[in-house]
C-alpha cells in the first residue's frame, strides 16, 4: 500500500509530478512482466520494442549478478578455516543493503574482526525445506529457513537476525527461524529510536557467547504441516470461537460427515498460556485461539489420539495464513505429536470438499449474518434486549439443526444438479429468516431514533465480542445503533478477489489451466452471489434500508485508496467504509488486533476518506487483549461527538440508503 500512501499523502499528482506504479508478479513469468513494462514504456513516451529490450537487459544484469552472488558466496564459505567465524545477517532484501535503515550493522560486525555475510550469498537455492517447512507460504520466510538450515550445518557461522518493531511476518517467521536453526542467534529489533551503542552492545556480547567452534546442532523434528478435513474422519475436530456464528461451521463440518464441535473457551482473560508459548508479537487472534486450544489439551479428558483442531488457512499478506503452523509446532514441542491441525483448503491433499460443500456453507453463514443483523437492527430499540438475543439463539440453533438436510438438497443426485441451476434449496431457509423476522418484529420496543454506527475491521476482532470487548453492545449503550460489516464479506471478497487474479494469471501466460481456474472461480462467484440475493429478498421488510453491497462493490470503492493487487482486509474495511459514508451514517468504528498491517493501512487513509466523504467522524481503535479503560473513554467521547454532529444536521442518518445498493447490485 506504500505507493498508495505516498500519493495521497505527498499530493504528488497535484503538484504535477507524473506517478508511476506498476505491480510485478515475478511468478507469472516474463510475459506478465513484458505486458507491465509495456504499460509504463507508453506512459514514457517508448516503444513496446524498447520495452522488451530494457526488460531483456535488466534481466540479464539480475541473472548475472545473481551469479556472482553464488559464486562469491561459495568462495567465501570455502576460505573459512579452523575456528574462524562469520555472522550471516539475515533479513528482508530492502533492510540488509540500506545503511540507514540497518544502522549499518555490516560495518559494526567488521569493526569486531567478524565477516559479516547477507543471506542472499548462501546458496538458498540449493536447500529445500519441504521437509519441515511444507505450508509456510511467504517467500521472505522460506528463504529465511533455508538459511537456517545452512547456517546450523556449518560450524563457522553464526545468524544475526534483523527485524523491525511492529513487523507481522517477522512475528511469526522469528520463531520457525529459531526452530529451525536450533542453536542460540542474535535478533535486533530496530525501531526509529534504536541507538548504535545498543546494537554494538548486544552484539559484543554474542560474539563473546558463540566463541570458538560450534557444535553442529542435529536437524529438529518438528512437523509443521496441517491435514485435511477428510483425514480428520473419526476425530473430534475443534472449530475455534470467533463468535456465536461459529456454530454454523460446525453444524457444516458434521453434516458433511465431521464430528466437530466449538472448542471450550478458555477461562482466563490474561490468555497466560497462549502468551507463555508464544514469545514473539503475533496479532490478538494468534493469541486467542491458541489460549483455547492450549485449555483444551490440559483438560483431564483430553485424548491425543482422538482430537484435532480445526484452523483457516490462506496464502495472502495476513498473517492468519501461519497461524496453524505456529500451533502445530507448540503443540509439537508438548509432545503432542498425533493432535493434527485441520484446515481447509490445505495444500497437503484434498483441497477442501469442493463447490457443493462450499455453497451449503455459504448458505448457513449468510442465513446467519441476515439473522445478527436483524439482531442488531432490532435490539438496541428494545424494552428487553434479552428478548432479542433469545430470539437469535433460538433461530441459530434452527439453522444449526437444519443444515444436514440441506446438504443433501444441495449435494446428492439430481438435487445437486437443480442447486447449481435454480435457489429451490433454499426454501427452509427463507421460511426459517421469515419467521425470525416476525418473531423480532414483535418483539415490544421503544419509539426512538440513534445514530447509525457503522463497525469495520479486522475479520476475528470485528466479530469475537471478547477480543473487541464487546463493542457492539457497548455502542448500543451509548445511545447509537451497530451497523456490522458481515463476517461473510471477507469471504466473498476473497471468491471475487479470487477470480480477478485468475484472469489475471491466464492473460499472462494463455495457459489452459489458468483459464479453467478462472472460470470456476467466476462461476463460484457467481453462485455465491445469487444465494446471497436470494435470501436476503426474505428480510426486506427488517433490513430493508440496510442492504449491503456485494464483494466486486467492496473491491471497486476500496480501490480509491489501495489497489486490488495488495490483497487482504485494507481493502475490503477501506471499501466498507466509503459504502458507509456514502449511505449517510452518522459516523464508522474500525476495530483491528494492536500492530495488523491491512488494519495499519486503514488507520493511515482515515484522515483521507474523511476529507473526502464530509469529515465523517471515524475512530480506529486497536485491541492487544488487556482491557484498556482509555479504549473506552475514546469510543465514549466518540459517541457523545456523533450524537451532537448528528442531531446538529437536522436529519436523521439512520436509513439513508440509495434504493440501488441492494445486495448483489453495483453502486453506480
Amino acid at each position: 500500500a506504500l505507493p498508495e500512501l505516498l500519493k495521497t499523502y505527498c499530493k504528488v499528482e497535484e503538484k504535477g509530478v507524473r506517478w508511476l506504479a506498476p505491480r510485478l508478479h515475478f511468478q507469472r513469468g516474463e510475459r506478465h512482466l513484458q505486458r507491465v513494462f509495456t504499460q509504463i514504456a507508453k506512459e514514457l513516451g517508448k516503444s513496446p520494442r524498447e520495452a522488451r529490450r530494457a526488460l531483456q537487459a535488466g534481466l540479464d544484469a539480475l541473472h548475472r549478478f545473481r551469479q556472482w552472488q553464488q559464486e562469491r558466496g561459495k568462495q567465501i564459505l570455502q576460505s573459512l578455516q579452523g575456528e574462524e567465524r562469520a555472522f550471516v545477517v539475515v533479513g528482508r532484501q530492502y533492510v540488509l543493503y540500506d545503511e540507514s535503515v540497518n544502522t549499518n550493522i555490516g560495518k559494526k560486525i567488521r569493526d569486531m574482526g567478524i565477516l559479516p555475510i547477507p543471506q542472499d550469498f548462501l546458496p538458498i537455492q540449493e536447500v529445500h525445506i519441504c521437509d519441515s517447512w511444507k505450508a509456510v507460504n511467504p517467500r521472505q520466510i522460506q528463504r529465511r529457513l533455508a538459511a537456517a538450515r545452512i547456517i546450523r550445518e556449518n560450524p563457522h557461522l553464526r545468524a544475526v537476525v534483523l527485524t523491525y518493531f511492529g513487523c507481522g511476518p517477522d512475528s511469526f517467521g522469528n520463531p520457525f527461524f529459531k526452530d529451525e536453526l536450533n542453536e542460540p542467534c542474535c535478533i535486533l529489533q530496530i525501531d526509529e529510536h534504536t541507538a548504535d551503542a545498543g546494537i554494538i552492545t548486544r552484539l559484543e556480547a554474542f560474539a563473546d557467547t558463540v566463541r570458538g567452534r560450534k557444535q553442529v546442532a542435529p536437524q529438529p523434528h518438528l512437523r509443521a504441516s496441517a491435514v485435511s478435513v477428510q483425514r480428520a474422519q473419526g476425530r473430534k475436530v475443534w472449530v475455534p470461537y470467533a463468535s456465536e456464528g461459529s456454530k454454523v461451521i460446525a453444524a457444516v463440518l458434521r453434516a458433511c460427515g465431521v464430528d466437530a464441535e466449538i472448542i471450550p473457551r478458555s477461562p482466563d482473560p490474561a490468555l497466560k498460556r497462549a502468551r507463555t508459548a508464544i514469545t514473539e508479537d503475533v496479532c490478538l487472534p494468534a493469541f486467542m485461539t491458541t489460549e483455547d486450544i492450549l485449555y483444551r489439551v490440559e483438560q483431564p479428558d483430553f485424548d491425543p489420539e482422538r482430537e484435532a483442531f480445526f484452523m483457516g488457512s490462506s496464502d495472502g499478506p495476513c498473517r492468519f495464513g501461519m497461524y496453524h503452523i505456529l500451533q502445530k509446532r507448540i503443540l509439537e514441542k508438548r509432545g503432542l505429536h498425533t493432535v493434527d491441525m485441520v484446515t481447509l483448503g490445505t495444500g497437503d491433499e484434498g483441497h477442501g470438499l469442493g463447490t457443493l460443500f462450499a455453497m451449503v456453507a455459504w448458505d448457513a453463514l449468510v442465513t446467519h449474518d441476515l439473522l445478527q443483523r436483524m439482531l442488531h437492527r432490532t435490539r438496541p430499540y428494545c424494552l428487553n434486549p434479552a428478548d432479542a438475543d433469545r430470539v437469535y439463539l433460538k433461530y441459530l440453533n434452527a439453522i444449526c439443526e437444519m443444515l444436514p438436510e440441506h446438504r443433501r438438497r444441495v449435494q446428492e443426485g439430481w438435487h445437486a444438479i437443480r442447486s447449481l441451476l435454480s435457489t429451490s434449496h433454499l426454501r427452509p431457509l427463507q421460511e426459517l429468516l421469515a419467521q425470525a423476522q416476525e418473531e423480532f418484529r414483535r418483539l415490544p420496543k421503544r419509539e426512538e431514533r440513534r445514530p447509525l454506527i457503522g463497525v469495520v475491521g479486522e475479520f476475528y476482532v470485528r466479530i469475537h465480542e471478547g477480543a473487541n470487548q464487546d463493542v457492539i453492545r457497548r455502542i448500543e449503550q451509548l445511545g447509537g445503533e451497530a451497523w456490522l460489516a458481515p463476517a461473510t464479506e471477507f469471504f466473498a471478497y476473497a471468491g471475487c478477489i479470487g477470480a480477478y487474479n485468475e484472469r489475471q494469471r491466464w492473460l499472462d501466460t494463455l495457459r489452459r489451466e489458468h483459464l479453467v481456474n478462472y472460470l470456476t472461480s467466476w462461476l463460484n462467484f457467481r453462485l455465491a452471489k445469487r444465494e446471497e440475493h436470494s435470501l436476503a429478498e426474505v428480510v426486506q421488510e427488517t433490513l430493508g434500508d440496510y442492504p449491503d453491497i456485494s464483494a466486486d462493490e467492496v473491491i471497486r470503492l476500496g480501490a480509491q485508496f489501495v489497489h486490488p493487487d495488495f490483497g487482504g482486509e485494507a481493502i475490503c474495511s477501506l471499501g466498507k467504509a466509503v459504502d458507509f459514508a456514502r449511505r449517510g451514517l452518522a459516523g464508522i468504528v474500525a476495530v483491528r488486533p494492536f500492530g495488523c498491517m491491512p488494519g495499519n493501512v486503514v488507520a493511515a487513509f482515515t484522515r483521507e476518506l474523511r476529507r473526502r466523504y464530509g469529515n465523517i467522524p471515524m475512530l480506529n481503535l486497536d485491541y492487544d487483549g488487556f482491557v484498556d479503560a482509555s479504549r473506552d473513554m475514546k469510543l465514549t467521547h466518540f459517541l457523545w461527538q456523533v450524537r451532537e454532529r448528528w442531531q446538529g444536521n437536522g436529519h436523521p442518518t439512520y436509513a439513508l440508503v440509495s434504493a440501488q445498493a441492494r445486495v448483489g447490485t453495483e453502486v453506480r
